[in-house]
């Protein structure tokens, strides 16, 4: 039926396309006011699908299958499309992100010291500066800690500025 597409691509608002499809279906029909209940019916139903809430206009949604080795980045690139094209992070996801962020810090800077330490009894070029040793064993004692204070952060950034660390 032509008149649906009519009905379907008119540009007013959904609630008068659809009385307006009812009202006037019957009289280009040519059976004016005196309609059969065959005509009202199918009136009704073109109206039905363009009241059903599925007519409105809805948000695109896209299913995406990511394939990769363990450990190839497929969280981390839909983690960076979310936080692109999506609604971003929640606020709690900020709070776990800052925790692990913070832990990852001080748990990698905890492996460079100790690997520091053990490849330079190898051998190898990789000892750092005995004046951070201070630093070292600061950071080395710590367990679990929730936030970076001053004196976290000035131990973290001196032994990053050691080439022995960096060497590592």
């Amino acid at each position: 039926y032509p008149l649906c597409a009519l009905a379907v691509s008119d540009e007013r608002p959904v609630s008068t396309q659809s009385t307006w499809v009812s009202d006037f279906l019957p009289w280009v029909l040519g059976v004016g006011k005196n309609a059969n209940e065959a005509v009202m019916s199918e009136a009704k139903a073109v109206d039905k699908p363009i009241r059903s809430p599925r007519s409105q206009p809805q948000k695109s949604s896209f299913k995406l299958l990511l394939l990769g080795a363990g450990e190839s980045g497929k969280s981390t690139f839909f983690k960076q499309l979310v936080l692109r094209y999506g609604a971003g992070f929640t606020e709690r996801d900020r709070k776990d992100y800052i925790v692990a962020i913070i832990e990852n810090t001080i748990l990698s800077m905890q492996v460079l010291v100790y690997e520091s330490r053990n490849l330079s009894k190898q051998g190898y070029p990789c000892a750092y500066d005995p004046k951070n040793d201070d630093a070292a064993d600061f950071l080395m004692e710590l367990d679990s800690v929730d936030t970076i204070d001053f004196t976290i952060a000035e131990a973290i950034q001196q032994l990053w500025q050691d080439p022995g660390i960096k060497n590592t």
